[in-house]
């Protein structure tokens, strides 16, 4: 509830943070939309994040190998 705000048809915006508990009672008006943001999956975002760092540690080893070899 405290991350919707609502986007009025001027382009001024209304938050639950601006307002309070009094953006429950906000009247809407034909053209105005209420924007719920959707749940971050932080989950998901570490997972991939993870995967990542693994990609570019195994290239980084094997550009490493390749040096030491040509060096000899």
């Amino acid at each position: 509830m405290k991350h919707l705000f609502l986007i009025r048809a001027d382009g001024t915006v209304v938050s639950y943070g601006q307002r309070g508990r009094k953006f429950i009672y906000e009247p809407i008006y034909p053209g105005d939309t209420v924007v719920v943001p959707e749940k971050m999956d932080f989950a998901n975002w570490k997972y991939e994040l993870k995967e990542w760092v693994k990609i570019f540690s195994d290239f980084a080893i094997g550009a490493a190998a390749v040096r030491v070899l040509q060096d000899d």
